[in-house]
């Protein structure tokens, strides 16, 4: 059909993902009785579903080189990736391996923790959002408040997500692993509750991210974690408060966290070993 024809831009990505967070705002309704989910939970919802894409695409027939060439996760072209209704909501085929919290409120240095079990077998996916209060024009900060999500393996290694915590398939890395540079795909500055980044034209030729010297320091109102074949054991997520300025009420600064790839309830004994055989 002559009418269709494939283009790029947000002009045609903003309908697709309103429309994904107008059915996950419906599921949260009907599945979960939660008739007012926050904007934050729609929108680590649609973050950790999201699915990241091609790095380096064949390059279209008009020769927009820019949106074909994305680079790794996290990264100004796509962000977190193609939003996917189905896997914001039933990341492993159903939604049994999917937790999620919303409005959960934290003052500065505060700490919240969640305790979930996790495989070698599933795909540990976690994201953290919220909703920062209105800014003054008097000030050049963009962000007010400032919020942190870590994780601790098993084996008691740290997970920080940080744009540059990233490894070149977009998984998280330990503290004891360098990441590599996200500079060449996205820029330092932000507005308001997002990023904004240096559109450079990324080359078929061009070298994949190098680990970084300098990391750049971004601040942004959405975290996540990702890590493909997880240790098996109980994992400890924690959410931070960092920067909780008064401005976001009396209870702190609400947030909400989206969990896919839990491995169901298991029992413990009295050596602290978790029991393995159970079901979704």
């Amino acid at each position: 059909d002559p009418a269709y024809r494939v283009s790029y831009g947000t002009s045609f990505a903003t309908p697709a993902a309103t429309s994904v967070t107008a059915l996950i705002r419906e599921f949260y309704q009907t599945k979960y009785n939660l008739q007012k989910p926050s904007a934050a939970l729609l929108k680590a919802t649609v973050i950790n579903g999201a699915v990241d894409m091609p790095d380096r695409s064949p390059l279209p027939p008009d020769g927009l080189t820019r949106y074909s060439q994305t680079g790794p996760i996290p990264n100004f072209r796509e962000g977190w990736g193609r939003v996917n209704f189905t896997k914001s909501v039933m990341p492993c085929g159903n939604n049994m391996c999917f937790r999620f919290e919303d409005n959960a409120a934290l003052k500065k240095d505060e700490v919240d923790s969640y305790i979930y079990r996790f495989s070698k077998h599933t795909v540990l996916e976690i994201a953290m959002a919220w909703t920062d209060p209105p800014n003054s024009v008097l000030t050049s900060k963009e962000l007010i408040d400032e919020l942190g999500l870590e994780m601790k393996s098993p084996d008691n290694k740290r997970y920080r997500s940080s744009f540059n915590n990233f490894d070149a398939t977009g998984q998280s890395v330990p503290d004891t692993q360098q990441g590599v540079c996200r500079k060449a795909f996205i820029d330092v500055g932000q507005t308001g509750n997002d990023f904004v980044g240096e559109d450079i034209p990324l080359q078929a030729s061009a070298p994949m991210p190098v680990p970084c010297n300098q990391p750049a320091k971004i601040r942004s109102n959405a975290k996540k974690l990702i890590l493909n074949n997880p240790t098996d054991g109980f994992w400890n997520i924690s959410v931070i408060g960092k920067v909780v300025e008064t401005v976001a009420g009396p209870q702190g600064q609400r947030y909400a966290i989206v969990i896919a790839g839990v491995r169901g309830i298991d029992s413990v004994n009295g050596d602290s070993q978790f029991d393995y055989n159970f079901s979704f």
